[in-house]
């Protein structure tokens, strides 16, 4: 296995034993940690750019219906935060950013886990 191949399935597996929500600055935060170059507010922007929250006034930075569908983001406490899923859905979008890439590269990497590990371990 290629070391680029090995990185992904060390990150999604962090990513799938989490259980947590996460707030858009931890995650901002992760991101940074991982080499990607961003921060809260940059990440915000991307996610208002890209439909992932709204950009209107009364909506401002909560996440969209497209979000919510998606199962990447939701509402917690009236604040905004990150699913696992999300998690590694916007590491995978800001590594590659390129959506066909991140479809690939997941349900590669997911085979990986399911063919190497035991469910208790990857869930």
């Amino acid at each position: 296995m290629d070391n680029e191949f090995m990185e992904h399935v060390e990150n999604t597996r962090r990513f799938l034993k989490s259980s947590a929500t996460i707030h858009v600055g931890i995650m901002a935060m992760l991101l940074k940690q991982s080499g990607i170059n961003t921060g809260e507010k940059r990440f915000y922007k991307l996610l208002r750019e890209n439909n992932y929250v709204h950009n209107i006034k009364s909506k401002w930075n909560l996440p969209t219906q497209k979000s919510i569908d998606l199962g990447i983001m939701k509402i917690k406490k009236r604040i905004p935060v990150i699913t696992t899923k999300g998690q590694f859905f916007f590491w995978m979008l800001l590594r590659k950013n390129d959506m066909n890439n991140i479809l690939n590269n997941e349900k590669s990497v997911i085979s990986y886990l399911i063919e190497t590990e035991s469910p208790r371990e990857c869930g």
